[in-house]
């Protein structure tokens, strides 16, 4: 898994990985007042999970990201 840490919420692209939000699967991992971790899972087998803290959000992604110029990431897809 690749990991990355924001100090702020940010977008990734996913434009074009399912045709409807109803084929992600999407699970609650742990909900705290401390920390919201969840996971999505598209169709096409990329995997992102989000651990929101107070002041960090980190992302976990099995495929790499690439940042673009407006602060948005786009997937490398293998």
């Amino acid at each position: 898994m690749f990991e990355y840490e924001f100090k702020e919420a940010g977008t990734v692209n996913t434009d074009g990985f399912c045709k409807d939000f109803k084929e992600i699967k999407q699970e609650i991992l742990k909900q705290t007042q401390e920390c919201i971790h969840r996971r999505s899972i598209y169709p096409n087998e990329f995997i992102v999970e989000v651990e929101q803290y107070n002041d960090k959000i980190i992302i976990r992604t099995n495929w790499e990201l690439s940042k673009n110029d407006d602060g948005s990431f786009n997937v490398i897809q293998p």
